[in-house]
Parts: C-alpha cells; structure tokens; sequence
C-alpha cells in the first residue's frame, strides 16, 4: 500500500521499472486507488506516540493491534483481486 495520502499513480514509474528491469516474465502491477481518496485504514500515530512514552508493552500493543478500517480493507481487496482474476 503506498501510504498515508499518497496515491497508487504516485508509484507507476516504480512498477514500470520492477516490470522492465528486475522481473523477465510477464508482470502485471495493479496500484488501487482507496475509495475515499487519502487512506485504506486509520492510522492513529498520537496514540503510537503516546505507547512510545509508556514503554515497550505498551508500544506493543499499539503496534499488533488492528487499526479501523482494517478489516474493510481486507474484504474490499479480497473482492478486487477476485474481480481481476476473472
């Protein structure tokens, strides 16, 4: 996933050059957009922050949860590469 408002177009000149240079058979890179334009989940980074200040278990635990959203994206992706693979 590309990151946190960064766009799927934003990463085509990276795909060109896996499929061009690095990879010698045929190679098809999808690069979807999230629906709402800017994340596929939350990411919550003043409560990572705060877990830093706590110590390594709470940092911990931040880390292994599972953000909002999450669950939905899975699900979304899970459709769209059925969809391709039609």
């Amino acid at each position: 996933y590309p990151g946190c408002g960064a766009h799927g177009v934003e990463f085509a000149a990276l795909a060109a050059l896996l499929c061009e240079r690095l990879l010698p058979r045929r190679l098809q890179v999808v690069l979807p957009q999230c629906p709402s334009g800017e994340s596929w989940f939350e990411l919550d980074v003043t409560k990572y922050l705060y877990a830093v200040t706590m110590g390594e278990a709470a940092k911990a635990r931040v880390v292994r949860a599972t953000p909002n959203g999450v669950p939905e994206m899975r699900c979304r992706q899970r459709q769209f590469l059925q969809t391709l693979r039609r």
